[in-house]
């Protein structure tokens, strides 16, 4: 029986030291789906679920970092904005990208 709670005590540790700080991360990612819309696909879902996902997890804390945003609750509610913004802002950026005249700016701004 020892065993058994010794086990368990081990599983638990496991999950909130590895698992539990990545939920904000996937909530946000996870509650931007429902903005999407319903034109796409499964796979479209996994992989947009998969950007947010991995948003939160690398981009959210260089973000805390650049900001010199400190705090147990500060570094969770980010993750979950990152995660719930990171597939309309990459959306956006490149709409913008592909609307830039960028070789044309180029040529202007260094040829007259």
């Amino acid at each position: 029986m020892n065993n058994d709670a010794g086990f368990f005590a081990t599983i638990w540790l496991l999950i909130s030291k590895y698992i539990l700080p990545l939920l904000p991360g996937a909530m946000g990612a996870a509650v931007s789906l429902s903005f999407l819309g319903d034109g796409i696909n499964r796979w479209q879902k996994l992989t947009s679920f998969a950007i947010g996902f991995f948003f939160a997890i690398y981009v959210a804390p260089m973000l805390l970092e650049l900001m010199s945003l400190k705090g147990e609750h500060v570094t969770p509610g980010v993750e979950f904005l990152v995660g719930l913004f990171a597939l309309a802002t990459c959306r956006e950026l490149f709409k913008e990208l592909n609307n830039a005249d960028i070789i044309g700016s180029l040529k202007r701004k260094f040829l007259g």
